[in-house]
């Protein structure tokens, strides 16, 4: 009988502190089972962060273009011309966009671009005679394009040029090269050119957004008129036209 007593007061603490933590509502969690897979908390999406205000719109800084030149009045020539130059202006913001959350907006601006121009070109005409192209025509100088610009520019500021109306006036030195054939002496001579053009550029891409992006090419066509100085074959003006591709 002493040994009964003994046990139930060595247990009676276990079992009151079973019936406290009961009596509080604190359950254990049940043991996992072999294969279960522990519960996922959800988990928040980051939110994006918001871009800031949109930059003050810029020009590139570099311009350019590549064409192809057929120039001439009774001799001509046709060749490839580079022109690259560097743009001074400041583009003035147009009318807001229609969609107030759209990153895009409309500038224009008056352009100066002064740069450098190279040619390289084959003759023909009555200098040749009779040949179909007789001889090369290297011509390098310098000018500057004054004109009227529409763009789009991006959130970060970059401006892509939508149409650049422009004219151009250049000075520049040719050296002419004319071999020796069958019927004619050979001959080389260097000769002053001062040229005008008028010309456009436009985007061929469609829509403000591809524009935006840089996805088009940028057409380049134009009109010049050219004068020839101390030629000894007979200078004078001559007319001509340019297409190709602008940057």
């Amino acid at each position: 009988m002493r040994f009964f007593v003994l046990v139930s007061l060595l247990l009676a603490p276990f079992a009151f502190a079973q019936e406290e933590t009961f009596d509080a509502g604190v359950v254990s969690a049940p043991p996992l089972i072999s294969g279960d897979v522990p519960p996922q908390l959800p988990v928040t999406p980051a939110v994006e962060a918001k871009k800031g205000p949109p930059a003050e719109p810029r020009w590139n800084r570099a311009t350019g273009s590549l064409t192809g030149v057929l120039s001439g009045f009774r001799d001509y020539y046709a060749g490839i011309e580079l022109f690259g130059g560097v743009v001074f202006g400041t583009p003035q913001l147009g009318a807001p966009s229609a969609d107030p959350r759209s990153p895009i907006r409309d500038v224009t601006g008056w352009l100066v671009v002064p740069g450098v121009q190279l040619l390289w070109a084959r003759l023909s005409g009555p200098i040749c005679a009779g040949s179909e192209f007789c001889g090369q025509r290297w011509v390098a100088g310098a000018g500057v394009r004054v004109g009227y610009a529409a763009g789009v520019a991006r959130h970060d500021g970059v401006v892509r040029v939508r149409s650049f109306s422009f004219g151009e006036l250049s000075t520049s030195v040719a050296y002419v090269v004319v071999p020796a054939a069958p019927l004619t002496a050979g001959s080389t001579w260097a000769e002053g050119v001062f040229r005008f053009r008028g010309g456009v550029q436009l985007n061929a891409a469609s829509g403000q957004r591809a524009q935006a992006e840089g996805n088009g090419i940028i057409l380049h066509l134009s009109g010049l008129v050219e004068y020839l100085a101390f030629s000894p074959v007979g200078g004078g003006f001559q007319l001509g036209v340019s297409f190709g591709l602008a940057f």
